[in-house]
């Protein structure tokens, strides 16, 4: 589990790097910094011996009135097993206040790509 999220914040860190000019690199940025949301997503797909594939950032179509909300899409593969479905975990960051926040929970599911 510590290698697996090392993993993920030096992904973070090196790999997307950004200054939060836009709000979708604010909700990516705050996605990295929220160590609650991603250890509750990493401790389900590490259990499962399943390690970091993609993470993506899209608007999300559900969202508050006045705010600004994206979805984060982690998406995890089976380094042992390319056969095996990857997983999807998707939360929702609304970065239209100076301090961004989850709404809802964490949902998940698996894709074949």
């Amino acid at each position: 589990m510590r290698r697996t999220l090392g993993s993920f914040l030096n992904r973070i860190y090196y790999d997307l790097r950004n200054l939060g000019t836009t709000s979708q690199d604010r909700a990516l940025n705050f996605a990295a910094t929220n160590a609650f949301q991603a250890a509750s997503t990493f401790a389900a797909a590490v259990a499962t011996g399943m390690e970091l594939d993609s993470i993506t950032v899209e608007k999300s179509p559900f969202c508050r009135l006045d705010s600004d909300c994206w979805d984060v899409k982690l998406k995890f593969f089976d380094p042992e097993n390319s056969r095996r479905a990857k997983k999807v975990y998707r939360f929702t960051i609304d970065v239209s206040d100076t301090i961004p926040v989850t709404l809802g929970e964490v949902r998940s599911w698996s894709t074949p790509y």
